[in-house]
């Protein structure tokens, strides 16, 4: 968390976006609460127009969520990520948000 309140700091326009997908990436790890955390992520992450973290946020997204409208986020992310040339989403998802 320290290091999402530096990031955000920094004098980049990305720089917010960046650090809400830190924040993200702690709440997955701590458990609890993370799918404001992630809806704040891919929302900023899509404004910032990071494409190569939207569908790994948007699989994380839809993990938490569960159910038909989980399943619809994660293969919408997965899609992305593939167009995108990721081979295996899940992998690539661990790597921008860690589930812990």
């Amino acid at each position: 968390m320290r290091l999402a309140r530096k990031t955000e700091a920094l004098d980049f326009p990305g720089a917010p976006a960046v650090a809400r997908m830190l924040e993200a990436g702690a709440a997955c790890v701590r458990g609890g609460d993370v799918v404001t955390p992630l809806r704040i992520a891919l929302d900023g992450a899509t404004k910032a127009d990071f494409v190569v973290y939207t569908p790994f946020i948007r699989r994380r997204l839809g993990e938490a969520i569960g159910g038909s409208e989980g399943a619809a986020l994660i293969a919408a992310g997965d899609a992305e990520a593939t167009a995108q040339g990721w081979l295996i989403p899940d992998r690539g998802a661990e790597m921008c948000i860690p589930r812990g």
